[in-house]
């Protein structure tokens, strides 16, 4: 605690450092797509040198109206399309009102972004995801994502939980929607492995 005090000795009213600034972030894995794919395969990109990953994607178009998602591909090299997640996502758009909460405790998938989310238009997403190679706990994938649909910017906040034990994570399979056919037009997405010290 010594160091977050110490960096914050003599700034600016209202300007505090973060605990995290000291903390290192590589870019392990990158991937860019420019023309319509079913889903995209990110496979080995988890590693024992890092316990927490940031995953962004951002500038992604789907060909129709999805809510981006992903599925685990485990150590053994397969990708789990079973009830083995749950998830937590709460959403409004900048029309108002009372946000939605959508909870699911045996989806087939993790969902980032609302349900009517990026129809040929923009949207983003970040999240951590947090000891994938681990045997013995559930992973957990959170974050935020901004996408629109029409006139609507929609924020949703999300929480995903895949419940699988005995095994870890080695990869990630991203798709519009695993429940529909849809593909990904454009987006860009990248990893990275953040280091505790």
């Amino acid at each position: 605690m010594s160091g977050i005090i110490g960096g914050n000795l003599g700034r600016s009213s209202g300007l505090v450092k973060s605990a995290a600034v000291s903390a290192g972030m590589t870019l392990v894995h990158s991937t860019d797509v420019s023309s319509g794919v079913a889903n995209v395969t990110m496979d080995n990109i988890f590693t024992s040198t890092y316990k927490v990953y940031l995953i962004q994607g951002f500038d992604i178009v789907n060909a129709a109206t999805a809510a981006g998602s992903f599925r685990v591909i485990d150590t053994a090299g397969n990708t789990d399309g079973g009830s083995n997640y749950s998830q937590v996502r709460q959403y409004a758009d900048h029309s108002g009102g009372t946000a939605t909460v959508d909870c699911s405790a045996s989806a087939s998938q993790m969902m980032m972004q609302e349900n009517g989310a990026v129809d040929n238009l923009t949207g983003s997403f970040w999240g951590f995801f947090t000891n994938p190679l681990s045997t013995s706990h559930a992973k957990h994938f959170y974050g935020e994502s901004c996408s629109q649909t029409g006139a609507h910017v929609h924020y949703t906040r999300f929480c995903n939980v895949w419940e699988t034990t005995g095994t870890g994570c080695r990869g990630l399979v991203y798709q519009a929607n695993f429940g529909i056919s849809v593909n990904v037009d454009h987006a860009y997405l990248r990893v990275y492995g953040l280091t505790e010290s």
